[in-house]
């Protein structure tokens, strides 16, 4: 019965090593590798060197003859690779056991996606408490330039007036964060590009100072676009 037992090992192992796609190595009663199969041979590009603390640990239950299930790192020449790390006993003397490996490298590129788009759902999620605030601080700065506008001479009209497309643009700034976080579509229709462009012009102009002079040629007739005009006068104040 023993020889049965040890010859049907030896023959499970040799199909175990002979798998390309199982990364499988064969240790002796210290720990030690005694044969690596191809998938092992691939996987590590050379001998098995497995860092600390799962080489303690894997030779610790060889000699203790028991299971192990573990996460460890190889030292391959291209760097440390994450792997898994299943060790059983095969109840010989030679070989003590079978060690699988298994590639955690794409898994972890997966997590390291997943904890990107959280974290990009939770700057969203900020950015549309945030506008929801701002939208309101519009609102007061829109109504009270209403109120004075009755009040207020010729001459400060046209402050007053760039007050008001001040604060639409700053509606627009705001609907463009709700939009990125998901609380509000985009709306694209279509728009002339120069009409864009000089109302954006007339904004910039004004924040950039008197000893600097913004001067704007456009290509008539004024081409049309399709675009949602929010993103467009991000990219034009960008440029």
């Amino acid at each position: 019965m023993r020889r049965w037992f040890a010859a049907t090992s030896r023959a499970l192992v040799d199909a175990l090593l002979g798998d390309p796609h199982a990364a499988v190595v064969l240790l002796d009663a210290d720990g030690q590798v005694i044969r690596g199969g191809a998938g092992a041979d691939r996987l590590c590009g050379g001998d098995l060197l497995l860092a600390a603390p799962a080489a303690g640990d894997v030779r610790d239950a060889v000699r203790a003859a028991n299971p192990y299930a573990g996460v460890g790192e190889i030292l391959a020449a291209s760097g440390a690779i994450p792997v898994a790390l299943s060790l059983v006993p095969t109840g010989l003397k030679k070989p003590a056991a079978v060690l699988r490996l298994l590639d955690l490298r794409a898994e972890r590129a997966l997590q390291a996606q997943l904890d990107q788009a959280q974290r990009l759902q939770a700057v969203g999620e900020l950015a549309g408490g945030i506008a929801h605030d701002f939208n309101n601080l519009l609102t007061a700065i829109s109504g009270a330039a209403e109120d004075l506008g009755p009040h207020i001479d010729l001459a400060g009209q046209e402050d007053l007036a760039q007050i008001r497309t001040s604060a639409a643009r700053g509606a627009s700034l705001v609907r463009q964060l709700l939009a990125f976080g998901g609380q509000q579509t985009l709306q694209p229709r279509v728009l002339a590009l120069n009409d864009a462009v000089r109302d954006a012009a007339a904004l910039i102009g004004r924040l950039l100072g008197r000893n600097i002079t913004l001067r704007v040629e456009l290509e008539e007739p004024s081409r049309l676009v399709k675009v949602d005009p929010t993103q467009l006068d991000q990219v034009l104040v960008n440029l």
